[in-house]
């Protein structure tokens, strides 16, 4: 998996599973394939059964609400995510997923504060930097949206980050700065 083979690693999984079932890292480590390359319908089950079978890990929590999101079960992702959260869940990958499954319900303020959470954890973050500031234009916090790209610069940000930070400065009537930001790239 490490070096990229992914397929691989899957059937090797997969290998291990078919005597063994219950096989927790096994498990895991099918459905963290299988979320990363947008297979969450196939995700879930597997991290429902580590959950039954490891109930006090958080991570195994946190990838049951990100499959549960990615099949359009928001309500129960964030159940899922509340879940790690009681088992200490508090990194800023967990914020950051629980921020888009608030946004995936349509509570762009709750989105917000917990993607605020991620970027006090990892700064330099530019996809969770774009949902906060996403969010912020939301709830029409536009001070705070502008606050979080005063020192930003996209310099190593992936291009649809930079289109929508654009975007959003553009609704925001910051037509220089959108400019500007679009140069810089």
């Amino acid at each position: 998996f490490e070096t990229g083979q992914q397929a691989l690693a899957e059937a090797e999984c997969r290998r291990v599973l078919a005597p063994a079932s219950n096989h927790t890292g096994a498990l895991a480590l099918t459905g963290f394939i299988q979320l990363s390359q947008s297979r969450f319908g196939e995700a879930l089950p597997l991290f429902d059964r580590l959950c039954q079978l490891e109930g006090t890990e958080p991570s195994h929590w946190m990838n049951l609400g990100t499959a549960y999101r990615g099949v359009g079960n928001p309500d129960d992702s964030l159940k899922a995510y509340a879940r790690a959260a009681q088992l200490g869940a508090q990194s800023a990958d967990f914020y950051y997923n629980l921020g888009l499954t608030h946004i995936a319900r349509g509570d762009f303020e709750a989105g917000r504060a917990v993607l605020n959470d991620a970027l006090q954890l990892l700064p330099d973050d530019d996809e969770a930097r774009y949902q906060y500031v996403h969010c912020c234009y939301e709830c029409m916090r536009y001070e705070l949206a502008l606050a979080a790209l005063e020192h930003w610069t996209p310099s190593t940000a992936a291009p649809h980050v930079i289109a929508g930070m654009a975007q959003i400065l553009l609704n925001m009537g910051e037509h220089t700065r959108a400019e500007s930001l679009l140069q810089a790239a």
